[in-house]
């Protein structure tokens, strides 16, 4: 055995070289261990929402979805907030007009006569309000405190249509998945809904979300449509692919997922 370093003679079991100094080989040399395997991490397990919608939601041969929704009245006060943002709209307008741009055109304006003037105007709001919560009363009953409507979907245009007040939710459901099962299928029923609303996805400028009311507001620039789904799945499927088919620039007001 020889040292590698000068090549002097070593002897067996000798830890270092009696002529330089150095270490033997054996010394240097160093074991290196054997990785331990790792243990894995468990699998999460994969999400219950897949992106597909439920039964309730159904795809036809068409190639578009459709289902139903029908507006309980008294439980879901949608319909009644936006009756209200509109009068409070108008009632603004009106107030502006005839107390601040009128008496600023004719050069006569004070703030104690807007103060004076305003007094009596808004007796004559809470009068009309009252008017106004009477009739959504009234029309309440007259529909048997429902709103029955029924949506259909494509790549282009999502459609608001109401159903006449005789036609019951089971009705149409049973029509739609007539459609579904049997291509020649009648559609007489869906064909007779009341007061269509098309909104093509390339005009959308705005879309609200109100989980808790089960709709969808998609607006143009002029022109709002409300899109109701129930089941919480068909929910987000259904807002996921209105925002997929709008332009880039729409604004969209989800509270939950912000986008």
């Amino acid at each position: 055995m020889y040292c590698e370093h000068c090549g002097a003679p070593i002897e067996e079991g000798a830890k270092f070289c009696g002529s330089c100094g150095m270490p033997t080989v054996s010394q240097t040399t160093v074991e290196h261990p054997q990785p331990q395997p790792q243990p894995q991490p468990a699998a999460r397990p994969a999400p219950s929402n897949t992106g597909e919608p439920t039964a309730r939601l159904q795809l036809c041969p068409d190639g578009k979805y459709r289902w139903s929704y029908e507006v309980n009245l008294w439980r879901n006060p949608s319909i009644l907030l936006d009756i209200l943002k509109v009068f409070g709209v108008i009632m603004v307008g009106i107030w502006l007009l005839g107390n601040v741009l009128v008496p600023l055109f004719k050069g006569h304006f004070h703030w104690d006569d807007i103060l004076h003037d305003s007094t009596g105007y808004i007796w004559v709001v809470l009068f009309m309000l009252v008017l106004c919560l009477i009739g959504y009363v009234i029309s309440g009953i007259a529909s048997g405190g429902r709103y029955a409507a029924y949506f259909v979907m494509d790549e282009e245009t999502v459609t608001h249509q109401q159903m006449a007040k005789e036609v019951k939710r089971t009705q149409v459901i049973a029509a739609i998945n007539m459609m579904v099962d049997d291509d020649n299928g009648s559609a007489a029923l869906l064909a007779a809904a009341q007061s269509p609303f098309i909104t093509p996805f390339r005009r959308v400028r705005k879309i609200k979300t109100h989980r808790r009311r089960h709709l969808i507001k998609v607006d143009e620039l002029l022109t709002k449509n409300r899109i109701y789904v129930e089941d919480p799945e068909d929910y987000e499927f259904v807002l996921d692919f209105i925002i997929k088919h709008c332009p880039e620039k729409t604004r969209i007001y989800d509270k939950f997922n912000k986008r």
